[in-house]
């Protein structure tokens, strides 16, 4: 798991909110399928925020692995 920091969390927990309210920027009883669009855009937001978090980690040495020239090797053992 990346570590994650208090701008990640926050980004997290509002997309996760937005998907889980009753209101949306589209919604789905008016554009029908269509509506569910916004919501994996919020999905969406989630996974990249992890994705960055996962290469900070990684290319900073934390203990997702070591960064020697460029490549990151696992951590010893």
């Amino acid at each position: 798991m990346p570590q994650l920091t208090k701008q990640d969390w926050l980004i997290i927990v509002l997309a996760v909110v937005y998907v889980f309210l009753p209101w949306d920027l589209i919604p789905e009883m008016i554009a029908g399928p269509l509506g569910l669009t916004d919501d994996l855009g919020a999905v969406a937001v989630i996974m990249a925020t992890l994705v960055r978090a996962r290469k900070r980690d990684q290319t900073s040495g934390r203990p997702g692995g070591k960064v020697v020239q460029g490549e990151v090797l696992p951590p010893a053992e």
